[in-house]
């Protein structure tokens, strides 16, 4: 099982110096394209945007897509074994991109 890691203040601040000045890198047609991804494309939003580098192509990629075809069903059932990332899928990033503003 993985370890919890706290993150000091200054961690945070130098991870979003880094994360702000790639920003700046960017085009705002890019940032614009990313942020259509985020809202659209779970997987992406979890691996690419949230850091959750332990995910799968071949499960977890199935289980975003399923996911979010589902998005207006009432009632959806997913089994997975413990420690195969379900609520990091399913309460932590699928919660963040519905919340993500459709402004693009």
């Amino acid at each position: 099982m993985d370890e919890l890691r706290v993150y000091s203040p200054e961690e945070v601040a130098q991870t979003r110096a880094r994360g702000e000045e790639k920003l700046g890198q960017l085009t705002s047609e890019q940032i614009r394209g990313l942020r259509h991804r985020a809202k659209n494309d779970l997987f992406f939003l979890a691996m690419g945007v949230l850091g959750y580098d332990k995910l799968s192509p071949n499960l977890h990629l199935d289980l975003c897509k399923w996911l979010q075809s589902t998005d207006v069903d009432k009632f959806r059932l997913i089994l997975l074994p413990r420690s195969h990332y379900k609520s990091t899928i399913t309460t932590i990033s699928d919660s963040i991109r519905i919340d993500l503003p459709d402004d693009f």
